[in-house]
């Protein structure tokens, strides 16, 4: 039991191969050349968006400048740049082994 998709497809196989091998490579050939030209045009007719963003303020209140922080030498050794969340964290891990 075949789809009717897929005896679609069956049928137009068998005539691709019924067709002498230059008219079948001059209709591949045509094909795919307008599905490449397809593909270049649609970069014209749908340019990229505009990516709009706004700059994040510091949270930080100790009065360091954030990009300082990025020169710094690693603490740890596999230490990686962290957000606001983990660096949190962290210092809290920190405060409260030093209380220990």
């Amino acid at each position: 039991m075949k789809s009717k998709f897929a005896q679609w497809l069956s049928r137009m196989d068998e005539c691709d191969k019924h067709l002498a091998p230059q008219k079948r490579r001059l209709k591949w050939l045509t094909i795919i050349g307008l599905l490449a030209l397809l593909f270049l045009v649609s970069f014209f007719f749908f340019p990229t968006g505009k990516v709009n963003y706004q700059s994040l303020e510091s949270k930080k209140t100790d009065g360091t400048n954030p990009a300082d922080s990025l020169h710094r030498e690693p603490n740890g050794r596999f230490d990686l740049p962290t957000d606001s969340f983990e660096q949190l964290l962290k210092e809290s891990i920190d405060e409260n082994l030093a209380e220990e």
